[in-house]
């Protein structure tokens, strides 16, 4: 027996209560902690069997037993060897190499391990070329930022809903600000245009369509073809059509209020109807404007009467009551200007205020020289002098048919005898049929209640 049995066999001898440690075939344990060594000095050994272990050649019965400090415990080489470790662990403390992720504070308690550190368990963020290998301009998930707005771009119909909401300037602005939103917005260029112009002007909308004004068009965004000719991009209405569109249906607003604040009362229908005319006016030739007139399913015989009506209240508007000052070529001058939009600016008192802009007009209008203009007359331009009274503002010999008269001539066609109604037509919105008495405009109303409250109060105080 060698030097090493001998000292076991001492050590066994002086303490009878313990015995030497057994070698098995097919397992390896460390030795035992010297019990009279300091506990803080004690080294901590690991008693598990790893799969190494368990690989390893099993020793033989008799053979030398190598110390701890040479012996191999099958710990992996990617975690850290207690021996390794410089700080000493505190109670409780689990070694770095036994620590486990924990997900949740019930796998905690489960294992009692709530007073071990926890590690992070994150990754570190990837890198620029793993996050996106070939990102796309045309991908806005990628590009997305951070914003309520933002969010709502997943959606597209919620998108088209709260630009609806939107003014025509402040969604042009962000159309021109926003990548995402102008990506978004060229994949249904229509839908976004078509549902501002219905929501906020629908008779306009109806009235004006897109189609029959190429020129505030554009082609689509999306590269839609066209049905004949495939090659080529469909024509959808733009910015410029929509605000043409706001616009025309502010001016008609305008005029109806106009002629009510002075006591010109026009049924429900009339706004629609001076839409129509606007549109008829946008026709630069004769022939165009009477086939107009003729299609019954734009101008029925109630439109033809409605449109008297508002060519009459005009004359009244225009004319006064009681001397009769004025005549009805002022109101042709103003129903056949290139646009409605001077007749509501006379009827605000913001044009045609003084007798020299209203020469003014009359030149531009229909105003024949003896000679060729070589100066400015009144103000306005040679190439400007008579221009509206020929087809084509100017650009042809034949002179326009007035749309008033073009009225008067497409009832005389269908026999409707409108002159039959001058009278109604005349008292329409003055006297309630119902009741006989006298429809007053909301001020006159309260003008007339109160000089009878004071009349009222009056009687009273004499009584």
């Amino acid at each position: 027996m060698d030097r090493r049995h001998a000292s076991q066999s001492s050590s066994s001898s002086n303490n009878p209560g313990s015995s030497a440690p057994t070698v098995h075939n097919n397992s390896l344990r460390a030795p035992v902690a010297n019990p009279d060594e300091p506990l803080d000095t004690r080294k901590r050994v690991r008693t598990s069997t790893s799969p190494e272990d368990v690989s390893r050649p099993s020793t033989p019965a008799g053979a030398a037993i190598e110390p701890f400090s040479q012996m191999s415990l099958g710990f992996r080489d990617d975690l850290p060897s207690p021996t390794k470790r410089q700080r000493t662990l505190t109670d409780g403390e689990i070694p770095a190499a036994t620590i486990l992720p924990i997900q949740d504070e019930s796998t905690v308690n489960s294992r009692n391990l709530t007073h071990a550190p926890m590690r992070p368990t994150s990754l570190p963020p990837p890198s620029e070329s793993e996050s996106s290998p070939n990102p796309c301009p045309c991908d806005t998930s990628i590009q997305r930022r951070a914003g309520i707005f933002n969010a709502l771009l997943a959606y597209e119909d919620l998108v088209l809903e709260v630009t609806r909401h939107l003014d025509v300037d402040e969604l042009v602005t962000l159309y021109s600000i926003s990548k995402e939103f102008q990506i978004l917005a060229n994949r249904h260029f229509t839908a976004l245009i078509l549902t501002q112009s219905v929501s906020k002007a629908p008779e306009s909308s109806r009235t004006f369509l897109f189609r029959n004004y190429l020129s505030l068009c554009i082609r689509d965004p999306a590269q839609r073809p066209l049905e004949v000719r495939p090659a080529e991009a469909r024509w959808v209405p733009s910015f410029r059509w929509l605000r043409m569109v706001l616009f025309r249906e502010q001016v008609v607003d305008d005029i109806v209020e106009c002629m009510y604040q002075e006591g010109h009362r026009l049924p429900r229908r009339a706004s629609l109807i001076i839409k129509k005319l606007w549109y008829t006016l946008d026709i630069s030739d004769n022939v165009r404007r009477i086939g107009v007139f003729h299609d019954e399913s734009f101008w029925s015989a109630k439109d033809l009467f409605t449109a008297k009506m508002f060519v009459l209240k005009l004359d009244m508007h225009l004319t006064h009551p009681m001397r009769g000052n004025g005549e009805t070529g002022l109101r042709r001058m103003l129903l056949n200007q290139r646009s409605f939009s001077v007749l509501a600016r006379v009827l605000k008192r913001e044009e045609m205020i003084t007798q020299l802009d209203m020469l003014t007009m009359i030149v531009r209008y229909n105003y024949i020289p003896t000679r060729p203009p070589t100066e400015n007359i009144c103000g306005v331009p040679p190439q400007d002098v008579g221009r509206l009274q020929w087809e084509g503002w100017g650009k042809s010999e034949i002179p326009f048919i007035p749309i008033d008269e073009l009225i008067s001539r497409e009832a005389i066609r269908r026999n409707l005898k409108l002159q039959n109604y001058y009278i109604d037509m005349m008292i329409y919105g003055y006297i309630n049929k119902q009741t006989w008495e006298d429809n007053l405009r909301p001020e006159q109303r309260a003008e007339r209640e109160r000089l009878a409250r004071t009349n009222r109060v009056e009687e009273e105080e004499d009584s």
